[in-house]
């Protein structure tokens, strides 16, 4: 199904940055750098054939803005400030969305209802940490969140636009921080992404676990 994508033609598009990339394999994701440049190119990406970079729900700028309490933890030897990880579900489309800017939608706006702060997440790249991406589909009514660029690729080969950067996770397991699952039910196609695995467990409510996005500092 992802077959005709390709890590040269994504970083090609993020304009020309990295063209020798020759597969998947040697890029784990986007630098902040590229993401910045894509979201200043978005009004050229118009080839269906290329993952579509959108600034009109939510830029990356505006996702980054975090104005809102931190804490402070220290993980890995390094002093991270972190930022709250916002919770919300629209019942109405049922999505689920997430957002580290408090003032994206307040304590609910739009259709969206507030379920509080999933995790903390660094806003800036601290060691051990990779961004998390955001991407939507407005046919599907869906956003999706992953740390892998191969996803990012694919499913904007399905219709969904890049939305940014909400800020950084951890790859792996490190004190101090607990894993973020992600689940998935198609017939509402929506995802949902918790720290509680008792939430949905191994999969339930036509939720089927999907693995672990990555790991995060419990709120």
């Amino acid at each position: 199904m992802f077959s005709n994508w390709s890590v040269r033609r994504v970083l090609k598009t993020f304009g020309g940055l990295a063209v020798g990339i020759a597969s998947i394999s040697t890029v784990n994701y986007l630098t902040t750098n590229h993401l910045a440049l894509a979201t200043s190119n978005s009004s050229k990406l118009q080839n269906t054939n290329q993952l579509t970079i959108s600034v009109g729900k939510s830029s990356s700028e505006n996702i980054l803005l975090a104005q809102v309490p931190s804490i402070t933890r220290t993980i890995n030897d390094t002093q991270v400030t972190a930022y709250p990880l916002y919770r919300y579900y629209n019942p109405s489309i049922v999505n689920h969305l997430y957002t580290t800017n408090f003032g994206e939608l307040g304590n609910g706006n739009g259709g969206y209802i507030s379920e509080g702060i999933a995790a903390y997440i660094s806003t800036q790249q601290d060691p051990g940490t990779i961004p998390l991406y955001r991407a939507y589909s407005q046919s599907a009514t869906n956003h999706f969140y992953t740390t892998n660029l191969s996803e990012l690729v694919a499913v904007g080969g399905l219709g969904y636009a890049y939305e940014g950067v909400v800020g950084y996770i951890y790859s792996l397991p490190v004190t101090g921080t607990i894993p973020l699952y992600r689940y998935y039910s198609s017939k509402n196609t929506n995802h949902l992404y918790t720290t509680n695995f008792a939430e949905l467990g191994n999969g339930r409510n036509g939720y089927v676990l999907e693995g672990i996005t990555g790991y995060v500092i419990p709120s």
